[in-house]
C-alpha cells in the first residue's frame, strides 16, 4: 500500500501552489525557475541513486528513471520543420503533440485564457501558450518523477516481503 508521510503532503502542497501561479503567470523567468527545480531535484536525486542505500535510493533510482524518460519523449519525440527553419519536437509545436501532458497542457491553456482570445494572443496578461507548455513540462516531470520513485518503493518493499516469506 502506498504510505505518504506529513512532510510528503506538505510538499505537494507547496508544489501544487507553486504549479498554479507559475502556470497562471507563466513567463520565462518562470519557466527558467520550475526548470531549474526540475534539474536540481534531478541532479539531486541522481546522487542520491548512486551514495545512499535502501528505500531513499529505491525512491531516486525510480524519480531519475521516469524523469529521465520522459524528459527524451519531450525532446526527442517525431520532429517537423519550424517556422524559422530549423526542426522542432511535435510537442513544441502548438497543439501537435503526442504525448497526452501535451494535450492537457494546451487544454489547460485555452480553459485558463479563454479559447478565442487565448489562440489570438489577446488575452489580457495571457503568457504565450510556449512559455505556458514549457513551463508545465517541468511541472509534469517532477509529478512522473514523484510517482516514478513512489512506484519503485513500492515494488522494492514488495520483492522483500516475497523474499522473507510474508504473504
Amino acid at each position: 500500500m502506498l504510505r505518504i508521510s506529513l512532510r510528503q503532503v506538505l510538499i505537494l502542497v507547496a508544489a501544487i501552489a507553486m504549479t498554479i501561479v507559475s502556470l497562471k503567470y507563466a513567463s520565462p523567468w518562470w519557466q527558467s525557475v520550475v526548470t531549474l527545480i526540475g534539474l536540481l531535484t534531478f541532479f539531486a536525486a541522481m546522487i542520491v541513486g548512486i551514495f545512499d542505500r535502501g528505500p531513499r535510493q529505491t525512491f531516486a533510482i525510480g524519480m531519475v528513471l521516469v524523469m529521465f524518460g520522459y524528459g527524451v519523449l519531450i525532446m526527442n519525440g517525431r520532429r517537423s520543420f519550424s517556422a524559422t527553419g530549423g526542426t522542432a519536437s511535435y510537442e513544441e509545436l502548438h497543439g501537435n503533440g503526442y504525448l497526452p501532458t501535451t494535450d492537457i497542457l494546451h487544454e489547460l491553456y485555452r480553459l485558463i485564457f479563454g479559447p478565442e482570445e487565448a489562440r489570438l494572443g489577446r488575452a489580457q496578461n495571457a503568457p504565450s501558450e510556449s512559455t505556458f507548455v514549457q513551463t508545465g513540462y517541468a511541472w509534469w516531470a517532477l509529478l512522473l518523477g514523484y510517482l516514478g520513485g513512489s512506484l519503485a518503493q513500492e515494488v522494492d518493499r514488495s520483492r522483500k516481503k516475497r523474499e522473507a516469506g510474508v504473504p
